[in-house]
């Protein structure tokens, strides 16, 4: 078993003075001269753009279309195992709610992030527009509380 402790540890180390200090550390360059990737290059200029409303299209609906595929499939092999071994086809059913049911949660809890932090840019927002007058920023700060 492992002892908590609730206060500070002190290890107490003799200064010899042949460690360096951040005197002695070199200076950091200007970061112009660190090379940029050409990788990361790539993926700006790819996300730069909204890609166009056909190409949105096609991946919606080629998504769409394996998972309607993906969703029969499982369908089938699900109903296939309940008419040949009934416990087995239970089991299959069982995982194939659990994971349903985790995948919905997942996704509710995403949706619930999204809208925090929707509320924090409003929250932004309305920080900026406040700018420099005195009784706009009391008046921000008494609507917090």
């Amino acid at each position: 078993m492992s002892k908590e402790h609730h206060s500070p540890v002190v290890i107490e180390i003799e200064d010899d003075g042949s460690r360096p200090g951040p005197a002695d550390v070199p200076a950091i360059g200007p970061l112009s001269d660190v090379p940029a990737g050409r990788a990361m290059q790539d993926l700006a200029r790819l996300t730069r753009h909204r890609p166009s409303a056909l190409m949105r299209w096609f991946w919606w609906l080629f998504l769409g279309a394996i998972s309607f595929a993906l969703s029969i499939a499982v369908w089938d092999v699900v109903t296939g195992w309940i008419a040949r071994h009934a416990v087995l086809g239970g089991i299959a059913l069982f995982l194939v709610a659990s994971l349903l049911s985790i995948i919905q949660i997942l996704s509710l809890r995403e949706l619930a992030a999204l809208r925090r932090l929707r509320s924090i840019e409003t929250f932004q927002e309305r920080a900026r527009s406040v700018g420099g007058d005195l009784s706009q920023a009391r008046a921000f700060t008494t609507d917090l509380g």
